[in-house]
């Protein structure tokens, strides 16, 4: 409630004093009001009403200011002897006990649901709809676990359309191999604002169907969810066909940091799971790390359907990925910079109608493919990454940059090296037509050419500017080479 003046209604409702038939929202004079009366002079009751509705009104006010959040406590079956939790569990369908805490936290106004250490056993889900409730536990000793016997697919954990609601410092393992059901682990939805899940490790959360039929995230945040923010969590062996960590058509403010996905989407007869994938418009993903995934390590849109806009992408280790890129980028204005991208199964960095986007300052190395891709872009900078030994499985078949369908693509400052991997294609590559549209290369490092690649090749209509090359003792005009400027010997 606002806070009291003077001004506040002394009653709510009208009730006349029988003595003097006046009722109860007679105020006394103004000189009582702001002074008080003398002790020697006796108002009428409903003067004396009138102070005591004021004393109410600055005590309920004051009361709500100041109320702590209510806790309730939740005790799992392996723990049960501590009779002193609000609610203790048997060890079948515990979110049954779990969501009467949830409920009576938010029927006070929001609140913290504190489990206990020990295993809680589910087989269906927990959902928050109400704001400012969190669900803590006790660290990784707590466990939610999916029930050996579910027989249906379902969330762990919904927050639906809440504010400020969050869960943290627990495990939730979906028991996979045990079951043939998905199950994810955090579903965020609605129009939910300012979900923080922090500290929550993730286990086996795909099925074992076939991979178009096992869904199973670690997270999962959809829909115009906003500010959601996923910090320190970690993912391993979740997402046979879907995603570990994902944030999908967000709005500004969602960030994804200091996570790690291991192991995810790997099931099946198609490993097509990727590590972290976040779309919509606006947002952070920040400092974590993607190893052994089946299919893409982070992903910024989904090709032909959804675009990440206005993304930064930073300072992530992305290593060993089985049949996408390390890192993928499909939407406008994003910022790609200091993440290092390693043993990819396809090319290392891909960035596809990549508009206005920047990539910079990556470390790229070891790659299958190409090491950065840039597929129809325009208006976009690929500067000063260090990029080498790319195509290292199959000899003069992938460039360590490759430029397609470029309008307008400004590639410079970037540096190459070998360690006597087989032989790259090409150090820059276009792709031989007007297609190339006017790309502007220069300022690279092409010197680490031990293995004979070739250094520029394949371009079309580019800006024209001299070219010099080492003819062994200085820096020559080659006037019978491409219009550019690189750094060659």
């Amino acid at each position: 409630m606002a806070k009291p003046t003077t001004l506040t209604p002394w009653a709510t409702t009208l009730a006349a004093y029988p003595i003097s038939g006046l009722n109860n929202r007679v105020q006394p004079p103004v000189g009582w009001q702001t002074d008080g009366w003398d002790e020697n002079e006796e108002p009428a009751p409903n003067y004396e009403n009138y102070r005591a509705w004021e004393a109410y009104t600055w005590r309920k006010w004051f009361d709500e200011a100041t109320a702590r959040p209510a806790t309730v406590t939740v005790a799992s079956v392996t723990v049960a002897a501590d009779t002193h939790a609000d609610y203790i569990c048997d060890g079948e369908g515990d979110q049954v006990q779990i969501q009467l805490a949830v409920n009576t936290a938010a029927a006070a106004g929001g609140g913290t649901v504190l489990l206990s250490a020990g295993v809680f056993t589910v087989d269906a889900a927990i959902t928050i709809v109400a704001d400012k409730v969190q669900i803590v536990g006790c660290g990784a000793g707590t466990i939610i676990q999916v029930a050996a016997a579910a027989v249906t697919d379902f969330n762990v954990i919904t927050l639906s359309a809440t504010t400020n609601s969050s869960v943290i410092n627990l495990a939730i393992d979906g028991n996979a191999g045990v079951h043939g059901h998905f199950h994810s682990g955090i579903v965020v939805t609605g129009a939910s604002a300012g979900t923080v899940v922090e500290r929550v490790f993730f286990r086996n959360m795909q099925a074992d169907g076939a991979p178009d039929e096992a869904y199973g995230y670690g997270i999962f945040g959809l829909g115009t969810a906003a500010r959601t923010t996923i910090n320190r969590c970690s993912a391993y062996a979740c997402a046979q066909a879907g995603y570990a960590i994902a944030a999908t058509g967000t709005l500004p403010g969602t960030m994804i940091s200091n996570s790690f996905a291991r192991s995810c989407g790997l099931g099946g007869s198609a490993a097509a799971g990727s590590g972290i994938v976040m779309t919509g418009d606006g947002g952070i993903i920040s400092g974590n790390y993607v190893k052994d995934c089946g299919w893409g390590g982070i992903q910024i849109g989904v090709a032909g359907s959804a675009a990440g806009n206005s993304i930064t992408c930073h300072d992530n280790i992305i290593h060993s990925t089985t049949n996408a890129p390390g890192l993928y980028a499909y939407g406008e204005y994003n910022d790609l910079h200091d993440n290092h991208v390693y043993t990819s199964g396809t090319h290392g960095i891909h960035l596809q109608a990549f508009d206005y986007g920047k990539c910079h300052h990556n470390e790229v190395s070891t790659n299958v493919g190409h090491g950065i891709f840039v597929d129809n872009c325009h208006d976009s900078q690929v500067t000063d990454n260090t990029i080498g030994d790319s195509s290292h499985l199959a000899a003069n078949a992938y460039s360590n940059i490759h430029i397609s369908l470029g309008e307008r693509t400004d590639c410079h400052g970037n540096k190459f090296f070998s360690r006597g991997l087989p032989l790259v294609k090409t150090h820059i590559e276009g792709d031989g037509g007007a297609g190339s549209g006017h790309a502007l290369v220069y300022g690279n490092d092409c010197r680490a050419n031990s293995m004979g690649a070739k250094i520029l090749d394949n371009f079309g209509d580019f800006v024209s500017l001299p070219t010099y090359a080492w003819d062994g003792s200085a820096w020559r005009q080659d006037t019978a080479a491409m219009g550019l400027v690189n750094r060659i010997a």
